[in-house]
Formats: C-alpha cells, structure tokens, sequence
C-alpha cells in the first residue's frame, strides 16, 4: 500500500471509530465530502494544513495522523522504491 492509500485508510479507522460518516468529518474539518472520499481512497493527497484540520476535527493529538502513518508503513520496502 502507498503512502497516501495507507494515510486514507487511517482517516477512515479515525472517522469509522466516532461512527461519523464522510459528511459528518467533513463538515467539523471545513472540507468538502468528496475530498473526504478521495483521501480516503487514497486518490488524493492532503496538505499539511489539511492533517491539521482533520486532527482537530477528528479531536486528535498534534501530529497523530502523521505518527499512524510512520506505525503503519514499511519504510524499508519505501526506501528500496524509492532508491535510498
């Protein structure tokens, strides 16, 4: 799984952990639903600004999506990729 699929698949653990659907995360995130469903496919990037306000929104620590993120890759394999 690449990075932004597997950052998607975290917001939707996040979102599906307060049983709040994507308009809902949405809605207290002051994005829209269809930039919900695209992260969360992983079709789609988010800026730094972005994993702020869904952090807040989802009422998490500073940093938590990032700190999720770094648990749920193999950096190893994403260095090799990546010629590191």
């Amino acid at each position: 799984m690449d990075v932004a699929q597997e950052f998607g698949s975290i917001v939707r653990a996040e979102r599906t952990k307060k049983g709040w659907t994507q308009a809902e995360l949405a809605d207290r995130a002051g994005l829209d639903t269809d930039t919900i469903g695209l992260y969360e496919r992983g079709r789609r990037q988010p800026l730094i600004e972005t994993v702020v306000k869904l952090e807040i929104a989802l009422n998490l620590a500073p940093g938590s999506l990032v700190i999720l993120l770094h648990e749920h890759l193999d950096l190893d394999e994403m260095k090799k990729n990546m010629n590191i």
